[in-house]
């Protein structure tokens, strides 16, 4: 019998609905997942929420920026020890404060600058007249930005010579390793180092800048090319005075300083590496030679007592012969003291 258009047309939608109600589930299609897969997934995604979230943790850490480092309120960023070191070096130097690139840095003009990685608890703020000022932990101004400012320490990590220093990414690690964050490309791009800030003093308690020098300083030799760079006195609130005189030549420098402290000689202990120390004779004097343990030349030092004062004679890239030679002829005048 023929069937009609119209009942092909209602068998065709019997058919269609009977297949709908009879059409696999989604449980019948994977199958119902056990407890153990249902467990394991749930571990799974919560495993990747924790990961997610340290990984965003360490990029906050080890991402510095004006707004998280202690430089914020001067929209700067500068590099805290948040730690507190059992030795700290007490090298000298007189360093301008300079900020680039947003970067708070210590050098002069026509020198590769330096990265200061300043003590615990300072900070950065801004003076009313629109300069940096880096502040104490006890809030007293130590630097201002543009000015020559005095303070202790040593260099922790040094960039050049090239060839006579280890690698520059390894001294940078070790750097990061030790404060416990990177340091941004741009505070390390073009500078000569890096120097772990010591001791240094509020601006209100320095010696003015007119107060007559009580210890003068003279050099009876000096290397083809080395002329003098700074002379200067500093005299600090315990009582102790160092007077200090800096000549740079074509490819190093030295610093003679003439100190009156209670602190004995350091014979090395300051400078932030192993030296052996030799016993040598200085214009009339029984000094000692502080050589690096490993041979470099970068630093050395003579150092011997006289009378109330003691005196150093620190070589930056100058060979030992020649800062023994430059340290024999060095006198103290302290006539006018």
């Amino acid at each position: 019998m023929t069937q009609s258009v119209e009942e092909r047309i209602r068998e065709a939608g019997d058919d269609l609905a009977n297949k709908g109600r009879t059409a696999p589930s989604f449980d019948d299609v994977i199958g119902r997942p056990s407890s153990r897969t249902a467990h394991r997934a749930l571990v799974t995604v919560v495993s990747f929420a924790i990961f997610l979230g340290a990984a965003f943790f360490a990029w906050r850490a080890f991402t510095p920026s004006p707004v998280t480092s202690p430089g914020g309120d001067a929209n700067v960023f500068i590099a805290v020890d948040p730690h507190t070191p059992n030795v700290v070096m007490t090298a000298f130097t007189r360093s301008p404060l300079v900020v680039r690139d947003g970067c708070v840095l210590i050098g002069g003009s026509g020198q590769d600058p330096t990265l200061p990685i300043w003590p615990k608890g300072f900070t950065a703020g801004m003076n009313d007249s629109g300069r940096v000022e880096i502040l104490d932990e006890n809030g007293h101004v130590v630097a201002i930005q543009g000015q020559p400012f005095d303070m202790g320490g040593g260099y922790v990590a040094e960039f050049q010579p090239a060839g006579k220093v280890d690698p520059r990414d390894q001294q940078i690690a070790t750097v990061e390793s030790g404060l416990g964050y990177q340091l941004p490309a741009a505070c390390l791009a073009g500078i000569y180092g890096i120097w772990q800030v010591g001791e240094t003093t509020p601006i209100d308690e320095a010696m003015p800048a007119g107060t007559p020098v009580s210890d003068r300083i003279s050099a009876a030799y000096l290397p083809d090319g080395f002329e003098k760079t700074r002379d200067g006195t500093e005299t600090y609130p315990n009582g102790a005075q160092i007077h200090s005189v800096r000549f740079n030549g074509p490819s190093g420098a030295f610093e003679v300083y003439a100190m009156r402290r209670p602190e004995p000689l350091d014979l090395g202990s300051d400078l932030g590496f192993k030296v052996n120390v030799d016993p040598v004779t200085v214009g009339g004097h029984d000094a000692y030679l502080l050589t690096a343990a490993d041979g470099s030349d970068e630093t050395s030092v003579v150092e011997w007592q006289d009378g109330p004062l003691i005196v150093k004679v620190l070589g930056l890239r100058v060979s030992s012969d020649a800062l023994l030679r430059v340290a024999d002829g060095v006198t103290i005048d302290s006539s006018t003291g």
